[in-house]
């Protein structure tokens, strides 16, 4: 019942001093190898997948209590003295699923860190030095907290006559920039965005809510490529901008998807942008280019 827990606890209280600041601060930034930044987020990635499915866990296991404790209250009522000593086990269960919990919800970070920065990283390692160090600078907020609310619209009167009032509200939460030295004398440039609608309606119907997420996985990339090693493509593609200096090509890219879950539940994986449709952007910005042959001796 609490394996989930136990796993996410016993990695939390094996973090050091400077990932339990990460987790607490839920930003982190530098220049670290690939492999330096794969030690320094690993485990808070392991710890929250652990952290996450262990909420949900919790969250069922305190609402089951919920019968079996209204029977006992009733038998206690009644006389009944074996129910005290069910009822005190009972009520121990559910405070300690609740303690652990609060905890878990206090020390969860964003998805994006285990479903895109990580594996993003190890695609790209293959294409960096293990000397050059990668600049980030991540945020690992919720992309649901209040304090990345942008804006809030209450409709009194929806078109949709099943519903009293729908509330909508967007977030926007800018979660990482990243410098990336590519070992052929490229520098990929790029930051992630998402933004949030959530959309919570209540249903004439007994009150009943029910609340959808449409999500905006947004990224901005750039890529800076020497005019020593590269020339242009004789076919460049459209919606591709291309700027020039005296020694680089500059290849600027946008990409975009969308889903519709809730950003921050366990069990789904499109919850932010996926690395393997961030590789592709990064190989459709090589395709508007041509390595130079070196002339034959």
């Amino acid at each position: 019942m609490f394996k989930n827990s136990i796993n996410a606890y016993r990695i939390y209280r094996r973090l050091t001093d400077e990932e339990k600041e990460i987790l607490q601060d839920r930003k982190v930034s530098g220049k670290y190898t690939i492999r330096e930044w794969n030690k320094k987020l690993s485990h808070i990635a392991l710890m929250d997948s652990y952290a996450d499915k262990a909420r949900q866990g919790l969250v069922l296991v305190m609402v089951s209590m919920a019968f079996p404790l209204f029977i006992l209250i009733i038998l206690m009522i009644n006389g009944v003295v074996f129910a005290f000593f069910l009822a005190f086990l009972l009520v121990l269960l559910f405070g300690t699923a609740l303690w652990l919990h609060l905890k878990f919800k206090k020390l969860d970070v964003g998805n994006q860190l285990r479903f895109f920065v990580i594996p993003s990283l190890k695609l790209l390692s293959s294409k960096v030095r293990k000397s050059h160090k990668v600049e980030l600078d991540i945020n690992l907020g919720i992309p649901t907290d209040e304090q990345y609310q942008s804006s809030q619209e209450v409709d009194d009167r929806p078109a949709n006559k099943r519903y009293q009032k729908i509330t909508t509200t967007f977030f926007r939460l800018s979660w990482l920039t990243a410098k990336v030295p590519l070992a052929d004398g490229a520098l990929l440039i790029w930051e992630n965005e998402d933004i949030v609608r959530e959309r919570r309606g209540v249903k004439y119907h007994k009150n009943k809510r029910k609340t959808k997420y449409k999500n905006k996985h947004l990224l901005k990339a750039k890529l800076v490529l020497p005019k020593a090693k590269y020339q242009l493509a004789e076919d460049v593609s459209e919606g591709v901008s291309i700027e020039e200096t005296e020694k680089f090509y500059m290849i600027s890219l946008k990409g975009k998807q969308l889903s519709k879950y809730h950003p921050n539940l366990h069990g789904d994986y499109f919850k932010s942008m996926s690395p393997k449709y961030f590789t592709s952007l990064l190989i459709s910005a090589y395709k508007q280019v041509e390595p130079i042959q070196p002339l034959a001796s």
